[in-house]
């Protein structure tokens, strides 16, 4: 076990991944229920990192269930943490809170605090929740503020707030705070973290900036590919979030290339919570091609979801001019049209949209 941590620092993961299995089948053996759940969710993490949710999820379910059973509620909170994340990501996102809430309702380790928080943060962003996810960041940065921690523990904690003020519509506050967050970040790191990148651009684009918006979200692509990690969702996110600026500069084709190559990751892995940020995208360019009818079947979609419809970030750079693209299409045949979107599920809606993309 040690072995394999000492690989992954090396970024030999798969090797890793090899010694965490063997450890695994060797604390099974011996009725080790402690170490059994330490390796089960530390392979959990590494297949969520390989792309791999599906197995992932199923690792860290068998975690939390071991967990309750031998009363270990250090393990537990591991476990529900790490569920969150993968039901987030698979689209689940209603299931994301629910776990990251019992997660932090069950956690009685201080050390912890502060991750659990953030998780639950991030977790009511994707519901959202924008107003309840900036008030735990902010009670969770003065208890930081306290105890005396340093700003480079919190940076995604900061991130969270940065994206709940872009949400919200606070996007002079929020690009103060995500540039502060990557400027603290790559101080401590050495490098600038590609998702705490992609919040700045998204500021930026709200506060008509594509140009910028566009450089720095190609960045955080160059980015992931220099990192050479195989979950999909990381890349797919970042190619997503490029066809908001390609919209805003009148490049067409290139935010079709943007999202086809966005939702093609997505699908391949699994991690459908990336082809929803994509809708408002994807609905706005169809419009744009006067292809209302296809527009609004993707619209019925979005209402489906308040984190988008709640959003006035999507509003800005998105769901207003859709609003007005879609004015001339008759009543009925755009009710009928959204009716049908609202019924699709994310994996199919990923697979159709993908279908009238390419």
């Amino acid at each position: 076990l040690q072995r394999g941590g000492d690989l992954m620092t090396n970024r030999q993961r798969n090797e890793m991944g090899e010694d965490v299995r063997e450890s695994l089948a060797l604390y099974q053996r011996i009725g080790d229920a402690y170490w059994t759940i330490h390796c089960l969710c530390i392979l959990g993490h590494w297949e969520l990192f390989n792309g791999q949710l599906r197995q992932g999820w199923e690792r860290s379910k068998e975690a939390a269930n071991l967990a309750r059973h031998a009363g270990n509620t250090s393990g537990e909170v591991t476990a529900l943490h790490l569920m969150s994340f993968i039901a987030e990501h698979m689209g689940h996102t209603e299931k994301g809170e629910e776990f990251a809430r019992e997660a932090q309702a069950n956690n009685r380790d201080p050390s912890r605090r502060v991750s659990v928080g953030q998780r639950l943060a991030f977790a009511l962003l994707a519901t959202g929740k924008f107003e309840e996810s900036a008030m735990i960041s902010l009670g969770e940065m003065a208890w930081v503020k306290d105890v005396g921690i340093h700003p480079k523990h919190i940076a995604f904690l900061n991130n969270n707030l940065a994206r709940a003020y872009i949400h919200l519509g606070k996007f002079d506050e929020g690009r103060r705070l995500a540039e502060e967050t990557v400027g603290i970040w790559k101080e401590s790191h050495g490098f600038e973290q590609p998702f705490l990148l992609r919040t700045v651009a998204r500021a930026v684009l709200a506060q008509g900036e594509p140009k910028e918006a566009r450089r720095l979200i190609q960045q955080t692509v160059e980015s992931q590919q220099q990192m050479g990690n195989e979950n999909l969702f990381a890349l797919s996110g970042a190619y997503i979030d490029a066809a908001y600026p390609a919209l805003a500069l009148g490049n067409l084709d290139e935010a079709r290339q943007m999202l086809v190559q966005g939702l093609t990751y997505t699908h391949q892995s699994g991690a459908f919570d990336f082809s929803c940020k994509g809708f408002p995208a994807a609905a706005l360019l169809l419009a744009t091609q006067n292809r209302l009818e296809e527009a609004a079947f993707l619209n019925g979609a979005i209402q489906r979801y308040p984190h988008l419809t709640g959003s006035c970030w999507y509003a800005t750079v998105a769901l207003d001019r859709l609003t007005e693209l879609l004015a001339p299409l008759p009543t009925d045949v755009r009710a009928a049209a959204e009716e049908r979107g609202r019924v699709v599920e994310l994996p199919e809606m990923t697979a159709e949209l993908l279908a009238i993309l390419s």
